[in-house]
């Protein structure tokens, strides 16, 4: 988990980890990394043994860090492969109502 303990994607991986861990009859254990925008825990996956056992959850920061980043030190691309969507969080922009618009002057 490249992100704390409580925020959206922890509280939807705990969610899947749970239900996934019942139907393999053995638990799965979340280990949060956060830190430097998700890299380390994408880091860590990326250069895991591939053995199945480490899954890396992530949002759009993994398909944004190399925009973002001069150097990062796996390849989303080559090093990572996705397996599953399970959730879809729509972000919203708001502000207050006292707020006035401005008009172009087109």
């Amino acid at each position: 988990m490249p992100y704390p303990p409580g925020g959206t994607t922890d509280v939807l991986a705990r969610d899947v980890a749970q239900a996934v861990g019942q139907a393999l009859g053995q638990p799965i254990v979340i280990e949060n990394r956060g830190g430097a925008g998700g890299r380390i825990a994408m880091n860590d996956a990326a250069k895991a043994t591939p053995d199945g056992y480490t899954l890396l959850v992530s949002d759009a920061s993994l398909a944004t860090a190399p925009s973002l980043y001069k150097e990062l030190p796996f390849d989303p691309v080559k090093d990572l492969q996705a397996v599953a969507r399970f959730a879809t969080v729509p972000h919203i922009v708001v502000v207050s109502p006292a707020l006035q618009r401005k008009r172009s002057a087109n």
